[in-house]
């Protein structure tokens, strides 16, 4: 059976351990939006050139799409890893809350203090909470952002330059005006169009 100096002291070595894991699942946290900002940043920066050129670009629709492609790669990527390493970081946080917990209670800290029907500690759900996972959702909100703003960029961008491409006609329904010709040609005559007559 430990003693109660032991006790103590790994209660304290088990609440150093859940600060360390928490501040370490908060810095994690404040790296990815960190990241997810600079791309979006540099989508923004993509998109205003696209729209405001300084000088005639050439393959705009595959720079705008190469730019949704790269981002929303990056985003996934970035908010995947981070999901990761949070919910490991609150795997062990929560174990060494469920210790500090059973410590607590070696400890008597659960226990009603003498003439009083309280005791020093109540909750014993210490480290179990689900807040990790607004974190994570936030997040993935912000890599969903990114992916369907830069997908309705390009599509909005690109349509229009889609649509307005020359449609080619085809000779058999093309139609030249002509007057009757007198003298002799090796050539076809032209498809002469009536009412242009």
């Amino acid at each position: 059976m430990p003693t109660p100096r032991a006790l103590v002291e790994n209660k304290r070595e088990m609440f150093d351990g859940m600060r360390a894991y928490h501040t370490s699942e908060i810095a994690h946290t404040q790296h990815a939006i960190q990241i997810l900002l600079a791309l979006l940043a540099a989508a923004a920066t993509v998109v205003v050139a696209l729209l405001f050129p300084q000088t005639e670009l050439q393959q705009t629709t595959l720079i705008a799409w190469s730019m949704t492609g790269i981002v929303s790669l990056c985003a996934v990527g970035v908010a995947f890893f981070a999901h990761l390493k949070i919910s490991a970081d609150h795997r062990t946080y929560a174990n060494f809350g469920r210790e500090y917990v059973a410590t607590s209670d070696a400890l008597g800290y659960y226990q009603p203090l003498t003439g009083s029907a309280t005791a020093l500690k109540a909750n014993r759900n210490i480290g179990q909470g689900l807040g990790y996972r607004w974190t994570q959702l936030t997040i993935w909100a912000l890599a969903a952002f990114l992916f369907l703003s830069t997908t309705l960029f390009s599509v909005l961008f690109t349509w229009p330059i889609s649509s307005a491409e020359p449609q080619k006609k085809s000779p058999s329904t093309s139609c030249q005006c002509c007057a009757p010709s007198t003298t002799p040609s090796p050539s076809p005559p032209p498809i002469c169009c009536p009412l242009a007559r």
